[in-house]
């Protein structure tokens, strides 16, 4: 039973409606329900402290003043008529009874102005003015009783405020509790905050002290004028096929019906995708006309002679500038006679079919726009958002839906993995109004078909369908993708699609298979005109799939693209990996054309990139200028960031000041907080956060360089490089660079292959090859003619795994050296020949030239097969590499990728131990530390709980564990509003971890296609169990690739668990 008043506040001795509903627990009316109604009026009075530096509390009685029946209507309503007698606070109660006698109760509150003094509640300094509803509308009336604990007469200064004061008025009230009226204005919308002081003078004859009042009401106010009427009409009423042109016409009018030009953003988007989450934005008439905070500040000198009041509206000043704040911040068919045509196979399916931001309706309000509809089967919802040159704003949705009268819905993985024998199905449907005969045919390319027929018959009932299904197996070697065509045809009717749950172009799905972490590989560089044998041996257990693959480089330029594509693929998004995705390549641009060299290519590709990127950027910022790993603001992830920002505005990309202001403020305040403890921990990050304090033309913070320098001999090779760049940067006769440069120069360890720097330390991403790295940029920018540099330029050439370095901090930074060493080098300019042989079979020749010295020659060669030169096993193979005459070097990497069945493969652990099981999961299961009953087969459907057991012996930074699933399952999300009940977040169970439950040491997780990711910046020594649900979806048996988990910086240090295999039956 509700309650609702037609009025809120009303005079005394007026009529006053209430409406009453009655509704059961289905939510339908209920009738003849007989209702006792009370009228009361509220006293309040003031209940003292009982302790110091408490507040008081209140207390009430109430005092009835009418009591009367009611009996519901037919729609379960009443109108309960009220009269209060006179100004105050008062209490409507109605009470009733279910069918089971139990009792029902309503209340609402009413405010009634008259003349009398009545018993508010109150703070003191304090009154709480009440307006007579909750919206209101340009043109209506607003009545604001404005209850005091005084009687007449007294002055009232009234001002209508938001950002600044819209009107004002002064008058004399004679009586208690005066009501005002106040018209409501166009410009009033969207909010509007009523302000009142009230001043009652002393009075001599009572020897009353004089007293000051103050309070506020918001008001709501439709913005009527500023709203725009979109509207979207599709050509058709009817259902679209795929492949379709929808025409849609988009009209904008205003609040009077007058056509309107308007820039309209509109989005075509899969009804499916958005049924996953809410809304990530409010409407756009919220967004502009969304309440707006008040920026009007009362005061008056009165008002000091209440300190209590005093400060109450400085904690409301407060609490205005805080919402200012958040306010502020930153969301086909058919066929004739004879052979029917092949029909085209469905296989793009986009989330979104259509995204424009600029669509103009024009001064006839109207705009047709062409949308061409996607593959896919589904409804779409077109979203329109308008605005208008004075910021009128509308929006309006239509769904357009796409279907066949015969179609074909694919049922498959996400993935596969080698061995895996799943079976697939394809649910048929019939969306005519006759029976049909039709023939249905799976082509699965990269699969074998285990047993039954590819091509299935069958009849299908108007509006029905079937479910036929196929059994497949996938072969251990051969393709890394799976091409499934379903396509079915009958009566003239005919249809064929690829796996809507494909990522990958053209439909395919991925087959992933093991390949070892310990990879067999060797590098070197020809500086010379002759050759070179490298002996690659392939153990006995290598898999069939195993192959070497070789690549030639004729340059560093050429060396480097392997890095540039493994940065910008990188799986994983945390902030250092944004960075590392743009920030070598722009350097690699930038140097390229310095050097009057063009890459159109590159070029383009920066041009999507860079600004993706930075927006990534801006969008994790933190407030105080920094940034974190995945979550609070770190100084070494922050440094880095604010690098990628100054080096891309250098190159020319546009970079947000004020974003890039906040980020060297940051770093320099972390430079004088450590500055300013008694024991300072300089650490290589300070010294690489004053080198960008350098280069972006900052000034150190008084004491920082000078701190630093005294304690080099604890900042190691990263640090001393880095602080070297800086006070070379700011003075290169800085006489502490030469002495900084010799700390190096002596710290290197020269051997055959070349010089490097050894240095190892997680928390900082040091390897020896990134500290390499950093040297090496160094000794290029401050000493270039340095003897020392190709000799280290060879080593970090040779310290490849495959194309790129072991890491993405490995691999940016040596790219950002290499780059810098590249036009110094003169391998810019080449001109040779080259040959590839294997075990003497030739298997490739070329010359370089200064056109194609960019350009890399890459080699696979698999396992020996009949009558063809490949890879032998068992023996040593000679891989000879030659080149002849001519400058420039030419360097070649040799990577045998050796790889494995899932299910041989043994858990290992390498400073980490890592173990995986599946649970049941029982009805009533929450989530929480129970014991796993361990089960290896599910029904479709069914929930399975994947734990995962973590042991670290000591503490691991930057860890990442990765959990791949079977492919038949899917992953539970509990964000997603697709799950038909609550299900645990994924992460540490209860219970478990190194300070209890309630501490979770992983700061962010991801559900992906094919396998669960957890991160975490430092895990501590000890055991952690976590954990996440998988739903059974696809009947198989299925090999489970091993949970792996490593330092992502210094990836000798992982673990794994054994594979697997998991059954789905039915």
């Amino acid at each position: 039973m509700g309650l609702q008043p037609r009025r809120w506040v009303i005079p005394a001795g007026k009529q006053s409606t209430v409406d009453l509903q009655a509704l059961d627990w289905a939510g339908d009316p209920v009738a003849e329900q007989e209702v006792t109604a009370t009228l009361a009026q509220r006293a309040w009075y003031r209940i003292p402290a009982t302790q110091a530096f408490m507040p008081p509390s209140w207390g009430y009685t109430d005092t009835v003043v009418s009591t009367f029946n009611v009996t519901t209507g037919a729609q379960g309503q009443a109108e309960l008529v009220v009269t209060p007698p006179q100004g105050g606070s008062y209490v409507l109660h109605a009470e009733t009874h279910d069918a089971d006698e139990r009792p029902v109760y309503a209340e609402t509150s009413l405010w009634v102005s008259g003349p009398e003094g009545a018993a508010w509640q109150m703070a003191e300094g304090k009154i709480t003015p009440v307006a007579d509803a909750k919206s209101y509308r340009p043109g209506d009336t607003a009545s604001i009783l404005v209850p005091t604990p005084f009687d007449g007469p007294f002055q009232v200064l009234m001002t209508v405020e938001r950002g600044s004061i819209l009107e004002v008025r002064r008058f004399i009230a004679d009586k208690a509790n005066p009501l005002v009226e106040l018209p409501i204005l166009e410009n009033y919308a969207p909010n509007v905050y009523v302000s009142f002081v009230v001043v009652k003078a002393a009075d001599e004859e009572t020897q009353t002290p004089p007293d000051v009042r103050v309070g506020l009401v918001e008001l709501t106010v439709e913005p009527v004028a500023q709203t725009l009427a979109v509207e979207i009409i599709p050509d058709r009423s009817t259902t679209y096929t795929p492949g379709d042109k929808a025409e849609l016409t988009v009209r904008t009018v205003d609040a009077e019906g007058r056509t309107v030009d308007a820039e309209v953003g509109l989005a075509v988007v899969d009804k499916a995708v958005l049924s996953l989450l809410e809304p990530n934005a409010p409407s756009i008439l919220e967004g502009f006309y969304g309440e707006r905070p008040l920026s009007v500040l009362t005061g008056d000198s009165l008002l000091t002679l209440f300190s209590r009041m005093v400060a109450e509206l400085e904690g409301s000043d407060k609490a205005v500038e805080i919402m200012a704040d958040e306010l502020t911040v930153g969301g086909r068919g058919g066929g004739g006679g004879g052979a029917p045509p092949q029909p085209d196979v469905r296989q793009e399916f986009p989330d979104t079919a259509f995204w424009e931001t600029r669509v103009r309706t024009g001064p006839e309000g109207e705009v047709q726009v062409s949308v061409p509809l996607p593959d896919s089967l589904t409804t779409w919802v077109a979203d329109a958002r308008a605005v208008t040159a004075d910021t009128k704003v509308g929006e309006a949705q239509a769904e357009l839906v796409v279907s066949k009268p015969l179609l074909v819905r694919p049922v498959t993985p996400r993935f596969f993995v080698a061995g895996d024998q799943p079976e697939v199905a394809a649910v048929v449907h019939n969306n005519t109004t006759s029976e049909l005969a039709v023939n249905v045919t799976l082509e699965a390319a990269g699969l074998s078909l285990n047993g039954g027929a590819a091509v299935q018959a069958v009849r299908i009932p108007a509006g029905g369908r079937v479910r036929l299904t196929w059994p497949l197996s996938v072969p251990p070697s051969g393709s890394d993708t799976a091409l499934l065509t379903f396509s079915a045809e009958g009566s003239g009717y005919q249809d064929a699609t690829r796996p809507t749950v494909s990522q990958l172009p053209n439909g395919a799905l991925p087959i992933y298979r093991y390949e070892t972490p310990d990879v067999m590989g060797t590098t070197g560089v020809l500086a010379e005109a002759g050759s070179r044998v490298e002996a690659i041996a392939v153990p006995p257990q290598a898999g069939t799939d195993t192959a070497l693959t070789v690549r030639l480089e004729p340059s560093l330029a050429a060396g480097m693209t392997g890095g540039l594509t493994y940065l910008e693929n990188y799986p994983y998004g945390c902030t250092e990996q944004i960075v590392s995705r743009f920030l070598p390549n722009v350097l690699t641009y930038r140097a390229l054309r310095d050097s009057g060299l063009n890459d159109p290519a590159l070029e383009r590709k920066l041009q999507t990139l860079v600004p993706e990127a930075l927006e990534q950027l801006y969008g994790r910022q933190h407030s105080d200028g920094g940034w974190g790993w995945w979550q609070s603001s770190d100084l070494q992830v922050s440094t880095y960031a604010t690098l990628g920002l100054w080096e891309a505005q250098q190159a020319d990309f546009a970079v947000q000041k004020e974003s890039l202001t906040r980020a060297l403020d940051y770093l320099a305040h972390s430079l004088s907080s450590e500055l300013d403890l008694t024991t300072r921990t300089w650490t290589p990050n300070h010294a690489l956060a004053l080198y960008v304090l350098t280069a972006a033309g900052e000034r150190w913070p008084e004491g920082v360089a000078e701190s630093l320098y005294a304690s080099r001999e604890r900042l190691g090779v990263a640090g001393q490089a880095s602080l070297a760049l800086a006070l070379g940067l700011a003075d290169d006769a800085d006489p502490r660079v030469i002495t900084l440069l010799d700390t190096l120069r002596g710290a290197a360890e020269v051997t055959a292959t070349g010089a490097h720097w050894e240095s190892a330390d997680a928390r900082y991403w040091d390897t020896d090859v990134r500290a390499t790295a950093l040297a090496l940029e160094s000794l290029v920018r401050l000493a270039p003619d340095d003897p020392l540099l190709p000799q280290v330029v060879r080593w970090l050439m040779l310290a490849r795994r495959g194309d790129r370095w072991a890491t993405t901090q490995e691999t940016a930074w040596s790219l950002i050296a290499l780059t810098d060493s590249l036009v110094a080098s003169g391998e810019l300019e080449a001109e040779y020949s080259w040959g590839l042989a294997l075990n003497g079979e030739a298997l490739g020749n070329g010359n370089v030239t200064a056109e194609n010295l960019r350009e890399v020659s890459e080699t696979r060669i698999g396992l020996a097969e009949e009558g063809v030169a490949r890879l032998l096993r068992n023996r040593t193979n000679a891989l000879e590499i030659a080149r002849g005459e001519g400058g420039g070097n030419l360097y070649y990497t040799a990577h045998l990728a050796l790889y494995q069945a899932v299910e041989s493969v043994t858990a290992a652990s390498r400073g980490i131990t890592v173990q995986r099981e599946y649970c049941a999961v029982e009805d009533d299961a929450a989530g929480d530390l129970t014991a796993c009953v361990p089960v290896e087969t599910v029904a479709p459907g069914e929930l399975v709980e994947v734990r995962l057991t973590l042991i670290v012996p000591q503490t691991r930074y930057y860890l990442v564990l990765e959990s791949p699933y079977p492919a038949g399952m899917e992953p539970v999300n509990p964000v997603l509003l697709t799950e038909q009940q609550e299900q645990p977040e994924p992460g540490l169970l209860p219970g478990e971890g190194y300070y209890g439950w309630w501490w979770d040491p992983f700061d962010h997780r991801e559900l992906r296609d094919e396998r669960a990711v957890f991160f975490a910046q430092a895990l501590p020594a000890g055991t952690y169990q976590v954990h996440y649900r998988l739903r059974a979806a696809v009947p198989g048996e299925y090999r489970v690739l091993p949970s792996t988990a490593s330092e992502m910086y210094f990836p000798e240090v992982w673990g794994r668990t054994d594979g697997a295999t998991f059954r789905v039956e039915p």
